[in-house]
């Protein structure tokens, strides 16, 4: 879902977006509960740690990399593009929604009101769709009226922090995950940001880069831990507003760049996974496939090595269909 805007392709971000779906897995398929064990031994302790830094810790910086992402191979100085983009990305949402639909119908059957809420919204992940659209919207219009670029950058990090803090009142609720996870208080931030990267000269920052990625991802396992402390999932870390930038304009400068071609299946997978993996999912917990494992590790291997497949069949299927990714 990007633009091609330089004359090489790189690589290593392809691969590294397939890490990325794999991560969004991962959220939806947590290795530990936020209950830790009661009275167990040391070795118990420890793994439920470990299991919540992946589950909570690392696999947050999947969805705020992929707005980021979003942000860096979009051209809002053309109309004509960003058109083009946001037209993908409606049928994107428009597709999605009806092959999930009947997935979700039964649950809303009888509550037609809410049914139509959650659905603008976007069912399940299709939030992300929604969101990427509302934030490519602002951001447009924002450039339109010649806001500059520090300007962007406090409005970022103000709606940031406001939706931080609305999620600090209810996190689980699905109405209130709204308020919050959305296209003005998480996409708008992070694909701003990822526009805004275009700007950085990566030459001054170069010899930072590893402090900070190192002083960043210690500090999103503190964050995460703290979190655990307290027995929440947030959705907005505060970390990621630091370290994805970092990380990305890492991959984005020191990644292997290969020639475009006409089909990338690489690239086609990292969305395909991420649009797929729900089907999954829930064939698993209706199933109850998490009960006969019993194990939430084993569960998430299961859910991602079935992802993969389906996965690859809708980026064969895209190929004459065109509407799927």
């Amino acid at each position: 879902m990007e633009n091609n805007t330089i004359n090489k392709r790189n690589i290593t971000l392809d691969y590294f977006k397939v890490g990325l779906s794999i991560l969004v897995i991962m959220l939806h398929c947590p290795f530990v509960t936020i209950y830790p064990p009661q009275n167990g031994n040391l070795l118990e302790n420890i793994g439920y740690i470990v299991g919540w830094e992946l589950s909570y810790g690392l696999a947050k910086i999947s969805v705020p990399l992929f707005f980021i992402i979003n942000g860096y191979f979009l051209d809002i100085t053309s109309r004509e593009k960003t058109i083009k983009y946001l037209t993908k990305l409606i049928i994107l949402y428009i597709v999605w929604t009806l092959l999930y639909l009947p997935w979700f119908y039964p649950q809303f059957k009888d509550d037609i009101k809410s049914l139509i809420i959650t659905t603008a919204n976007g069912l399940f992940h299709l939030w992300y769709l929604v969101s990427v659209i509302g934030a490519i919207i602002i951001l447009y219009l924002l450039n339109k009226i010649k806001v500059n670029k520090l300007g962007l950058i406090i409005l970022s990090i103000a709606f940031f922090f406001i939706g931080y803090f609305i999620q600090k009142r209810d996190p689980y609720s699905s109405f209130e995950v709204m308020k919050y996870r959305n296209f003005l208080f998480w996409a708008f931030p992070f694909v701003t940001i990822g526009h805004l990267i275009k700007y950085v000269s990566y030459s001054k920052i170069k010899k930072f880069m590893p402090y900070i990625l190192a002083i960043g991802s210690i500090a999103l396992m503190i964050e995460a831990y703290i979190y655990m402390e307290q027995q929440v999932t947030n959705n907005l870390y505060i970390v990621p507003l630091f370290l994805c930038p970092a990380l990305f304009l890492y991959v984005l400068k020191n990644g292997k760049m290969g020639p475009y071609t006409k089909y990338n299946t690489v690239a086609d997978m990292s969305i395909a996974i991420f649009l797929v993996h729900p089907m999954a999912l829930l064939s698993g917990l209706y199933f109850d496939i998490n009960g006969y494992l019993g194990s939430s590790v084993l569960f998430f291997l299961f859910i991602t090595i079935t992802t993969l497949p389906v996965a690859y069949l809708i980026v064969r299927l895209n190929r004459f269909l065109k509407i799927l990714l």
